[in-house]
């Protein structure tokens, strides 16, 4: 059983949807989609919601705790906060990055420690048992750069698509923007209307004519997609779900897999991933899913 089996059996067998992953590291076609998850558990950044929340609090902009939780008013929040960033006069990239970065000035060594960079690290380092071809972030922070850098590998950095790429190790794609922290970093920073917080950012995001989607719908078709961090709720992720799939299910093809803290939460949107390409993959907590990863790695040097 591979990624051409049916989207049902392979959900129903955690071990094949192992096995393929495996399969896909060792062929090099094997790409990282990487959510708030990620930089959430380094425990130095946060949430998707709580960065809404402190931007709004930023600027003298209301929010409702109670709302927290719902995609739409989060969408409509970051309205509120760029339009009240613009409207003074200021630029709201700088009021995201000081509510992102909580003053801090640069990365640490605590954080070479974080079990899920190491993990993601030994994804995509140079390996003759393969490797991740390329890491699409839809995260703003640097951490994952820095991380590789340190390491001393050559990372190509793509904030706007299209752009041609230099001599890299990996590239790192980010779609959503690039807010970055560290000076080196400085010259991919997104441009303000490259930054995707609020809803009318999120319907351009959305719109056919965004060059994003081609891309991404691109490494659906042609990569299989893990997705790592990720609650599977983002309402473009689920629109290009859609798209890319319609052409792949010809070909008996799933897009990926995305991996999950096995809560009754995770399991709400199974079923309707899986009509779209994608199958759930389910680990007991979320300090067991650097583990996972690491096993992956290991398993593909023997398979």
């Amino acid at each position: 059983m591979n990624t051409h089996s049916h989207p049902v059996d392979l959900a129903r067998d955690p071990a094949a949807c192992r096995a393929a992953i495996i399969e896909a590291l060792g062929e090099g076609n094997l790409s990282l989609f990487l959510g708030a998850g990620v930089s959430l558990s380094s425990g130095r950044f946060l949430g998707w919601s709580s960065l809404v929340k402190a931007c709004c609090e930023n600027v003298g902009v209301s929010f409702d705790d109670t709302q927290a939780e719902d995609n739409e008013y989060l969408l409509l929040a970051g309205d509120r906060f760029k339009k009240k960033c613009l409207h003074e006069g200021g630029d709201f990239r700088e009021r995201i990055e000081d509510c992102l970065y909580q003053n801090r000035q640069s990365y640490d060594k605590t954080f070479m420690k974080l079990d899920l960079l190491i993990a993601i690290g030994a994804l995509v380092m140079n390996s003759v048992r393969g490797r991740a071809n390329c890491v699409v972030n839809y995260n703003y922070d640097d951490v994952l750069e820095w991380y590789l850098m340190y390491h001393g590998f050559l990372v190509s950095i793509v904030a706007q698509y299209p752009e041609l790429l230099g001599k890299h190790d990996i590239a790192i794609y980010h779609p959503h923007g690039f807010l970055p922290l560290m000076a080196a970093f400085r010259r991919h920073r997104s441009a303000p209307e490259q930054v995707v917080i609020s809803k009318d950012d999120y319907q351009e995001a959305i719109s056919e004519s965004s060059p994003w989607n081609d891309f991404q719908k691109g490494q659906f078709g042609s990569t299989v997609a893990l997705f790592v961090g990720m609650s599977g709720d983002d309402e473009h992720i689920q629109v290009l779900f859609r798209h890319a799939y319609k052409k792949l299910v010809k070909y008996k093809r799933v897009i990926g897999f995305m991996l999950l803290e096995d809560t009754p939460k995770s399991h709400k949107r199974e079923e309707e991933n899986r009509d779209r390409g994608i199958i759930h993959v389910y680990y007991p907590n979320h300090d067991a899913l650097p583990d996972y990863l690491l096993e992956i790695c290991r398993d593909a040097v023997v398979r």
